[in-house]
């Protein structure tokens, strides 16, 4: 796996750099609709919001977040290396270990 991921360092890097970013915008953009949502709530019940309701929401909603987005990402590494062993294996003949269906996508 180490030799293949060396190979193709440019496609990794690229998709690596592109995968953090996106999964970061992600988990701040949740944190922040947490962070809304909890507010909402204790506004329509008429309860005062202070400073630290919002930050324990936030850091709870950004440590869950953080715990998916590790699994994302572990997924989103092994869907590469699948990528790369299916582009090593098979572009001599030209056909990739996909059906027809997923390739015309």
């Amino acid at each position: 796996v180490a030799s293949l991921l060396s190979r193709n360092s440019a496609t990794v890097a690229i998709v690596d750099v592109v995968h953090h970013f996106i999964l970061f915008i992600g988990k701040l953009l949740g944190t922040a609709l947490c962070v809304m949502i909890a507010v909402g709530v204790a506004d329509s019940d008429g309860r005062d919001v202070s400073a630290i309701t919002v930050g324990v929401v936030a850091a709870v909603s950004f440590y869950v977040l953080s715990f998916f987005e590790k699994i994302i990402s572990t997924s989103t590494d092994t869907v590469l290396i699948c990528y790369l062993e299916d582009l090593e294996r098979n572009s001599i003949i030209g056909r990739y270990a996909i059906s027809d269906d997923v390739h015309d996508c």
